[in-house]
């Protein structure tokens, strides 16, 4: 009962969300609207919205999805619609959000009623399941606390929803009650997801992800029986079938060879709660993913090897088959429940393209004839028509007959009116949008003007990572031949899929001999007059964060907080080479962000976690399940015979004296001396082997002016011995900062602090030998810290080289992937995946001769020392001057040492554009710009 009494106090009831709506979607038009999102604008009602029916993503992918779309959540708030389920009678849709519960009218698809899960201490919405009871009185949800530095250990619980209807026939959702509440188990959550009924339709099964364990739970009186897996970790989702259990499994047995030892499981900082795992030993990414298969006492019968990152499991309706959806494999792995041998892998991905498509989850139709795969990065599903061998009649092997475009990454499906209607959960819906035109932002509104001025402005308007809803897609079905051939097209036929399979074919063609040397050859493997690439990766800022001031580009000036006084090399740079205006991130945060950058891909494993980050938060990886099975680009260097320099990237520091400051680490730098016992850590074996020992990762404690020392250390080395690198990869992250947080500088300072690192390392490139044969790279991570008026995923991005001194604006669309297919290209290496296949290299960026004058550092114009209070309240004299600046530094103050720490993002910019603005109020409304193709 105490468990249960701690759990509730993570819950709040919301007596509304704020809109929803069901709109038809045309054939779309052949151009989508580039990269300016739109806010969902008002229909019929004020609690009534229409989302746009084409979107570009920044991945260069457009979502185009079919049938009706329907949309809610607060819009203060980062939504993903994770799984859904239709009551016994069909008249409601239960659907569990990472952040709320709600409930839907099947037939007008209106909000009948939600119930929001406490945000402040993380009570949410796991990775999947939702059931209804065999009478439709009650359904239930699998939620979980989390606590993402794992200090404390949280519960796990079942809830059960009764909804009802008030004296005025409005329907409710009462406060729900504990069916199960799960304890954590050597200090690590439960988890539990993946809810189902167990054959007997008496008990509920569920997966306890943080547990080698699944339970059988009786929803009447609560009891709980757990069944131990005997060989397996990390359930992910588990079916009955043939009188079996069939759980799916993320990782195997630890590893008996130590040779072949990585650590997965645990994003954890602290290193404690990282368990073994067998890993690929070039890539250093989990190798197994299985199916454990028990009796109903929970005694193990078999294991089956399976794909990778097994995640959805579903079983034919009258005939003995699980079905298997192998998110980390592309692949759709067939069982015979009866024999438990593994009968068929029906293949998902694209023909002629590459790994990359992610199978989510499974629906079987209702003759068995076919099964619904979703497929997560393609936004789409695919309808397949199952062999005989695999519980289905057709001859030969299991084919996709034909796809379904739908809302951004597919996670949950269910059938509606006896398989008339399908609903669909998209777990990214349509990505971010503008803040909320209401005058009221929750997390970004402005105090000012103060009294007795007469202009002020919010943010509303502008475009942030974190505002996003939940997004339904609902189909009518089955489609004719001639409507899912149309489906099929839209889907096959996008830009993006196009560009893979023209990429994949012009891969195929041999390189020429005796083709001179150019910047990118136009064939992998031909000569590059680079021998050397420098991929600078930062921290967290948008475009109009730093050069909105540049008249030459589309900028919003007052959206700049970090403008040329601030970042004179970065403007510099930027003019000097080329301003890219149109470069775009596919990560809304660093968790995403940091894979992205160095995998060219975002895992299904991710994907699961996103905004709740149960298992860590991935922005140093040290979790062998975070990348794909491609790996990353360091692992495609040295697979090439290429050398390879890492510098703070999936590391972390470590030093004998662990209390240091700030001001502490800067006073030994001025003093040319390094902390006693610095050093790094990690847990990806080939990045400690190619890394520099000393250079701190992800630590703001440490100034990137000292990142920049021991780089230029290395260079000279590489100058002495006339040979650098093909490969270096430099983590450089103050550019973050550490918003009003006391004992560190401004943010002002910490970012021309990043500013005059990343001039002191080009210059020194372009000073040294190597500049003639040097291309540098530069890229945030993510952009989810501030705001931009054309998109929240519109960053900063850089090609510098001796080829690339154009001194022009660049308005063509780039992204991230295309940055990563450019160094691919250079250096020889083929695309990791089906991302940075279908991406290209920037040829744009590049002249046919040489510039090779050096760059000219610009000094930083303000002390890179100059610190925020650090004294508390009670004692400091009027810090900021203000009531919202004391507001703002008493949060500041409560922050947690991790400064990336993602549920602080939404206070970052405010504290950011206090501190640099001191009272000038927020940018307002703005008018979005088209962008150029």
């Amino acid at each position: 009962m105490g468990a249960a009494r701690s759990f509730l106090g993570a819950l709040v009831v919301a007596l509304s969300l704020t809109g929803c709506a069901h709109v038809a979607v045309p054939k779309a038009p052949e151009q989508p609207a580039p990269m300016a999102f739109a806010e969902p604008q008002p229909t019929t009602s004020a609690t009534t919205s229409a989302r746009p029916l084409s979107q570009r993503l920044p991945t260069g992918q457009v979502v185009r999805p079919a049938g009706d779309a329907v949309v809610w959540g607060d819009k203060a708030l980062e939504n993903h619609v994770v799984d859904l389920a239709l009551s016994p009678d069909g008249r409601q849709v239960a659907v569990l959000g990472r952040f709320d519960v709600t409930l839907l009218d099947a037939s007008s698809h209106e909000i009948l009623a939600s119930y929001a899960l406490a945000t402040d201490v993380q009570g949410l919405g796991t990775y999947g399941g939702v059931v209804w009871s065999s009478d439709g009185s009650e359904f239930y949800v699998p939620v979980s606390q989390t606590d993402r530095k794992f200090k404390t250990p949280s519960d796990g619980a079942i809830l059960g929803f009764r909804p009802e209807r008030d004296a005025q026939g409005r329907w409710r959702l009462p406060l729900p009650r504990f069916v199960a509440v799960f304890p954590p188990e050597r200090d690590r959550p439960a988890l539990p997801t993946a809810l189902t009924w167990a054959a007997d339709g008496r008990h509920l099964m569920v997966a306890l992800n943080g547990h080698a364990a699944i339970a059988r739970v009786d929803p009447q009186t609560g009891r709980i029986q757990r069944l131990p897996l005997e060989q397996g970790r990390w359930p992910s989702s588990l079916t009955e079938k043939e009188g079996r259990i069939f759980v799916s499994e993320w990782a195997g047995l630890p590893p008996k060879d130590l040779r072949e030892t990585g650590f997965g499981g645990w994003n954890d900082y602290a290193l404690k709660l990282q368990e073994s795992v067998l890993v690929d030993g070039k890539t250093d990414v989990t190798r197994e993913g299985f199916v454990e298969v028990l009796d109903t006492q929970g005694h193990s019968l078999k294991r089956l090897s399976v794909g990778l990152s097994p995640i959805g499991l579903a079983h034919h309706p009258k005939r003995p088959f699980v079905y298997v959806a192998d998110a980390g494999s592309d692949t759709v792995t067939v069982i015979d429940a009866k024999s438990l041998a593994v009968v068929e892998r029906i293949p998902m991905g694209l023909p002629g393209t590459a790994y990359g498509v992610v199978p989510t989850t499974i629906l079987p139709s209702a003759d068995g004839e076919h099964i619904l795969v979703a497929l997560g990065r393609l936004n789409a599903l695919a309808w397949v028509r199952l062999a005989r061998g695999s519980g289905g009649d057709a001859a030969g092997s299991s084919r996709v007959e034909g796809y379904i475009p739908v809302g951004e990454y597919p996670t949950g499906l269910a059938w509606a009116d006896s398989g008339r209607v399908l609903w669909v959960a998209n777990l990214e819906g349509f990505g971010p949008y503008a803040t909320i035109a209401s005058g009221f932002d929750k997390a970004f509104r402005s105090d000012y003007p103060r009294p007795g001025e007469r202009e002020g402005f919010s943010t509303d308007g502008n475009y942030n990572a974190h505002r996003q809803q939940n997004v339904l897609s609902v189909l009518p079905w089955p489609p004719s031949a001639a409507q899912l051939a149309q489906w099929t097209q839209e889907v096959t036929a996008d830009r993006f899929l196009r560009a893979a399979q023209r990429n994949a074919e012009a891969l195929r063609a041999a390189p020429r001999p005796g083709i001179p040397p150019r910047p990118i050859p136009e064939r992998l493997g031909e000569p590059s007059v680079f021998r050397h690439v420098v991929y600078i990766i930062k921290e967290n800022r948008t475009y109009d964060q730093v050069l909105g001031d540049l008249p030459q580009g589309q900028g919003d000036p007052r959206l700049t907080v970090f403008g040329r006084s601030i970042t004179p090399n970065h403007h510099a740079l930027a003019e000097e080479f080329a301003l890219l205006d149109q470069y775009y991130l596919p990560a809304k945060s660093s968790a995403e962000g940091h894979p992205w950058a160095t995998t060219a891909f975002l895992s299904d494993y991710v994907e699961r976690n996103v905004r709740a980050w149960f298992r860590g938060y991935p922005h140093t990886i040290l979790d062998a399940l975070v990348p794909p099975k491609t790996g990353y680009l360091w692992d495609a260097a040295l697979a090439k015979g290429l050398d390879v320099r890492i510098y703070g990237e999936a590391t972390l520091p470590v030093m004998a004296q662990k209390n240091l400051t700030w001001l502490d680490l800067w006073q030994l730098r001025e003093e040319h001396t390094l902390p006693a016992g610095l050093g790094v850590e990690g847990t990806i074996p080939s990045v400690l082997q190619h890394s520099n020992p000393r250079y701190p990762g992800e630590d703001y404690r440490f100034s990137d002016q000292l990142r920049a020392d021991l780089f230029l250390e290395d260079l000279a080395r590489f100058e002495a011995q006339g040979k650098m690198p093909n490969l270096l990869i430099l983590a450089l992250p103050n550019d973050h900062t550490a918003g009003m947080k006391p004992y560190f500088p401004q943010p002002q300072a910490m970012m021309a602090d990043n500013d005059l690192a990343l001039g002191r390392i080009v210059e020194a490139l372009s000073r040294s030998r190597f500049w003639p044969e040097t291309a540098i790279f530069v890229t945030e991570d993510d952009a989810q810290d501030g705001w931009d008026h054309l998109s929240p995923f519109r960053s900063l991005g850089y090609v510098i080289s001796p080829y690339s001194r154009l001194g022009r604006v660049e308005h063509h669309f780039y992204s991230q992937l295309d940055l990563l297919r450019t160094m691919e290209q250079i250096l020889g290496i083929a695309p990791m995946n089906l991302m940075d296949l279908a991406a290209r290299p920037m040829a744009e960026l590049f002249a046919d001769r040489a510039d090779l004058r050096p760059y000219r550092l610009r000094p930083a114009t303000l002390p890179l020392d100059t610190m925020n209070p650090a004294a508390p309240l009670a004692t400091q004299r009027a810090p900021y001057g203000d009531p919202l600046g004391r507001e703002l530094y008493g949060k500041a103050l409560k922050m947690a040492a991790r400064i990336d720490d993602p549920d602080q993002d939404e206070l970052m910019n405010r504290m950011i554009w206090y501190a640099v603005k001191g009272p000038a109020p927020y940018p307002g409304p703005v008018q979005g710009m088209v962008t150029k193709d």
